[in-house]
């Protein structure tokens, strides 16, 4: 027996329930309306912005397919432009990046045009552009709250089941492929150049900044060579530490197939006019998980320590048991607004995470 019947048709029945967005967020603007008359306020803008800025335009078209890598697209200071014309367009209250208190950017995202997006569509998860103001919940102290996105779950781990935490010491070490890497100490000073993670001298002043004791994490390093280029990819094992063991998994993540693409393929396909160019075209979120900031009440529970340093994650941890589903979120309410902008005959869009 391949498959349980009633268990994919539960699954099917509860993907129709729910609003989504990575997979088919065409399908989600039936759902929500309202994404439609925004999407089409924001396209207007965008349009007038760029038949006034044809260098921008053609910036843009250069870097698109350029497997050189050297044309990288428009320059800050124009996406900073046609960022404000959006703003304009949506009367967007508050701008600008987040930052805490002591000075850490949260995200180089912008969460007044997530606000603003969800309030004039319509949109329910008005959590997103929370957590992107205020820190993501993984599950540990606090839930992420349900906007009806994906599929509810609620699956923890029982008490007599779960790992202990792992509160590392002095005698901590990562997994080999870290620990013996002589990229390790260049690729943590990224992310702590990024903001991704903070550093500490020692356990006790990382203490003070988490509020509470750290439940210390190992670090994997998995390299791959893509087009000749060296990629490396850290992963904080959550599992092993205990962290995953004592957080609920909240929400199951509806992806797209292969078959979602080829439908939309054939599809366009279908309605291409004379004249018409058909094109598919890949978009990879760079440095996907870190746009989420951590809740500060959360930061505890990640933390990775290498010699006699110690860091703080500031963002949303590639391994913790919510993470995907967060972004997840993230990524569907980012999906619905670029779908909005453009007619099902013009492009059709799908989001895959594989993490």
């Amino acid at each position: 027996k391949l498959h349980d019947s009633s268990t994919t048709s539960k699954r099917i029945t509860e993907n129709a329930q729910v609003i989504g967005g990575m997979k088919n967020p065409r399908v989600a603007l039936h759902k929500i309306p309202g994404h439609r008359h925004v999407g089409k306020m924001v396209g207007e803008a965008l349009d007038d912005f760029l038949d006034a800025t044809p260098a921008v335009q053609q910036a843009i078209l250069r870097a698109v397919g350029d497997t050189t890598k050297k044309n990288k697209g428009p320059d800050a200071a124009d996406v900073a432009r046609a960022r404000r014309a959006v703003e304009r367009a949506m009367n967007v209250n508050i701008t600008g990046q987040p930052y805490h208190d002591d000075g850490r950017r949260m995200t180089e995202l912008y969460p007044g045009l997530y606000e603003a997006w969800a309030r004039l569509s319509g949109d329910p998860d008005i959590y997103v552009p929370q957590w992107l103001r205020g820190g993501t919940p993984t599950g540990l102290k606090v839930n992420p709250q349900d906007a009806n996105i994906f599929p509810k779950v609620d699956q923890g781990t029982a008490d007599a089941d779960r790992r202990p935490l792992i509160f590392g010491g002095e005698t901590f070490v990562n997994y080999t492929s870290f620990e013996d890497s002589e990229q390790a100490p260049e690729l943590l000073q990224e992310l702590v150049e990024s903001g991704y993670i903070q550093e500490f001298p020692s356990m006790a002043d990382a203490e003070r900044a988490a509020g509470g004791r750290l439940v210390t994490s190992k670090l994997a390093l998995i390299t791959t060579v893509k087009d000749g280029i060296l990629k490396h990819r850290l992963i904080l094992d959550c599992r092993v530490s205990g962290t995953n063991d004592h957080a609920t998994k909240v929400e199951r993540v509806i992806l797209p197939s292969a078959w979602d693409v080829v439908h939309d393929a054939l599809m366009m396909k279908g309605k291409q006019r004379p004249g018409d160019v058909f094109k598919l075209f890949v978009c990879d979120f760079r440095d996907a998980f870190f746009k989420l900031p951590l809740m500060d009440l959360e930061r505890e529970f990640y933390v990775i320590k290498y010699g006699n340093k110690w860091y703080l994650c500031n963002r949303l941890v590639q391994g913790s048991v919510n993470g995907p589903s967060c972004f997840g979120r993230l990524s569907a309410m980012t999906a619905r607004m670029g779908q909005s902008l453009f007619d099902t005959t013009e492009l059709r869009l799908q989001i895959y995470v594989d993490d």
